[in-house]
């Protein structure tokens, strides 16, 4: 762009009156405006394809950013290896104790598991609770969900809970939930 700003007058305005140079200066701040805008457009537009081209590139390849992180405790490495087998405590070994509650947990930490897994629900008010089911059906014979309480609302467990894959079931005696503190 820059060769068409530098524009000679023709050889026929040199010679003329001052109001033909007028003229001819007018034109050429025109021309010159308007190579201006051009090159502040080129600018623009390069400048957001070129930002939308990398933004591709990294989305598509995020690693070139962030490269993934390695698993770094032992045992995790040492199970991905196949080398060791990981003893995870279902619901804190829910054939054992009454699931997903702090016996459970400790009975499971005892035996020396290396995963303790649970699930979460969340209550009306914002406390997360550990429970299986998102309803009360199984285990306070209620057909509501735990979101519809609040944490205080909560009832007890039932008499005996039955297991969703064994034929035993625990006796549960004014058992609360377990919660996890904020």
């Amino acid at each position: 762009f820059f060769f068409l700003m530098i524009r000679r007058p023709p050889r026929s305005t040199q010679s003329r009156s001052s109001a033909a140079s007028d003229v001819y200066k007018r034109q050429n701040a025109e021309y010159m405006g308007i190579c201006i805008c051009l090159m502040i457009l080129m600018f623009v537009v390069s400048a957001v394809f070129g930002y939308a081209f990398v933004s591709y590139l990294f989305f598509k390849n995020p690693h070139w950013l962030h490269p993934k992180k390695k698993f770094t405790h032992p045992i995790l490495e040492e199970a991905l290896k196949g080398e060791r087998v990981l003893h995870i405590s279902h619901r804190g070994g829910c054939r054992e104790n009454l699931e997903n509650t702090m016996e459970a947990f400790e009975h499971a930490v005892k035996l020396g598991t290396n995963v303790l897994e649970m699930d979460v629900c969340v209550t009306k008010d914002g406390e997360i609770v550990v429970h299986h089911d998102v309803s009360l059906k199984r285990t306070a014979d209620l057909n509501k969900r735990i979101s519809e309480y609040n944490l205080k609302e909560l009832p007890g467990h039932v008499d005996s809970v039955k297991q969703d894959f064994s034929l035993d079931s625990f006796e549960c005696q004014h058992r609360r939930y377990t919660f996890l503190p904020r």
